[in-house]
Order: structure tokens, then C-alpha cells, then sequence
């Protein structure tokens, strides 16, 4: 099949097939700030960025200047592979 693609943000796609289907939004991810990861897992913010330095946690990414995130998904596989 022939599939266009779309950029809408960096590192997100959204894939449809023309005339087949609706714009498909695959590119829907949920980020959390330091405060929402540390509510998240009872912790303090401090601890939340400790935390990711040594690699107990997803490291965050920069979505732009003076705003780093957590990407929620991440942190659910993150959480299903240590719960296993």
C-alpha cells in the first residue's frame, strides 16, 4: 500500500492511506513535567531528576527551551519491565 506521511512534531508521525482512511493521529503523547513525575511516584522533584541521572528512570527530553518533559509511555513501559 502506499502511505503518505505527515510531520506534525519532531519525532511524531501520523500516517494515512488516501481516500482509505481518516488522518489516523498516531503523534497523541502525553508529557509530564519533574512535579508530575515525582507526584506520580512519591517522591520530591529533586529526587525525580537524581533519579533519571543515575537511570532509574526514562531520561526527559527537551521539547524546547525552558520546557523538559517526561514522556508518559515511557515511564508506563519503564514501570511494566521493573514491575516484571
Amino acid at each position: 500500500m502506499d502511505f503518505v506521511q505527515a510531520l506534525l512534531l519532531p519525532g511524531s508521525v501520523v500516517f494515512f492511506r488516501p481516500g482509505i482512511d481518516t488522518e489516523v493521529d498516531m503523534s497523541y503523547q502525553k508529557w509530564l513535567s519533574d512535579k508530575e513525575v515525582a507526584k506520580r511516584y512519591s517522591i520530591s522533584r529533586i529526587t525525580v531528576w537524581r533519579w533519571s541521572a543515575q537511570g532509574w528512570i526514562p531520561k526527559p527530553r527537551k521539547l524546547s527551551p525552558g520546557c523538559t518533559r517526561w514522556n508518559a509511555e515511557e515511564l508506563d513501559h519503564h514501570d511494566r519491565e521493573v514491575a516484571a
